[in-house]
């Protein structure tokens, strides 16, 4: 019974990661874990759309050696744009998980972390023909407004119940949010929407929330891998495959771990972007 009460007097974080399965999602799901404090608590909360890849990770985290570490998994794309209530789509299933989860417990942290994502169109914006178009709801949909609506959904249920800067909200961004390159021009909006999105965020809330949007680098994923196939603009397609081939890319571990250092030294503004090389 002591271990247990030990238990239930720690510090709490619940954490939440969509894009969750692979990649760096999944990078920072296990960095989160490996990076608590003894003398804490941790539980997790997966999103996305591949359930054998999120419950493989889910019962790895839950059979480590911290009995103060637990998981859950959700299910469900997040390019969905039915937000009815009771209506079993995937925006109602979180919304309701997310007020189980603040009335079950007296949370001390609550981090967010929006990292899925999709690339879209790698073509020159004039080449964009019937394919692009029909594509453009459902990548809107899931690169910005699927980022607000669990965003809004998260501040109106943890908010209130919270210290000072305890519900922290991690935008995965990129460099193309702030620098323009050729055929970037679906993704690199999308990236720009939600660094805005947050900064409005944290002008709305200060001292109540904590914003980062963090560029966590050229990555070596199955993403970069479209990119190096798909790129229309010859010079960063040699540019990447360069990358690739050198060893140069970053890996999701070592990126995850500076996102990880960041959120615990909170040496940034609120509304912040951050690039993996400047930290």
């Amino acid at each position: 019974w002591g271990g247990l009460l030990f238990l239930f007097l720690m510090p709490h974080t619940l954490a939440v990661v969509t894009g969750a399965s692979r990649g760096l999602g999944l990078a920072i799901a296990e960095n989160f874990v490996a990076s608590l404090d003894p003398e804490n608590a941790l539980h997790l909360v997966l999103i996305g759309r591949t359930g054998d890849a999120l419950e493989a990770l889910a019962a790895r985290v839950a059979s480590g050696a911290r009995m103060a570490v637990s998981a859950e998994v959700i299910v469900g794309d997040l390019s969905e744009t039915d937000f009815s209530a009771g209506s079993g789509a995937l925006f109602a299933r979180i919304s309701g998980r997310f007020s189980d989860l603040a009335s079950a417990h007296e949370w001390s942290r609550v981090v967010i972390v929006h990292n899925a994502a999709s690339i879209g169109s790698l073509a020159h914006i004039g080449d964009y023909g019937a394919s692009e178009f029909a594509q453009l709801g459902t990548q809107f949909a899931l690169n910005v407004t699927s980022v607000m609506t669990l965003t809004s959904v998260a501040l109106r249920t943890f908010a209130h119940a919270l210290a000072a800067d305890a519900l922290v909200f991690v935008n995965v961004s990129s460099l193309l949010a702030v620098k323009a390159f050729p055929c970037w021009g679906l993704y690199a909006s999308h990236k720009a929407a939600r660094d805005m999105f947050f900064s409005v965020l944290a002008t709305e809330h200060p001292g109540r929330t904590l914003c980062l949007s963090y560029a966590p680098g050229p990555l070596d994923t199955d993403m970069q891998l479209l990119v190096r196939q798909e790129m229309a603009d010859s010079e960063q397609r040699a540019l990447y495959t360069s990358m690739h081939e050198s060893g140069t890319l970053v890996a999701c571990p070592v990126s995850a771990a500076k996102l990880t250092a960041l959120l615990m030294q909170r040496s940034f503004a609120s509304g912040q972007h951050i690039d993996f090389y400047d930290c």
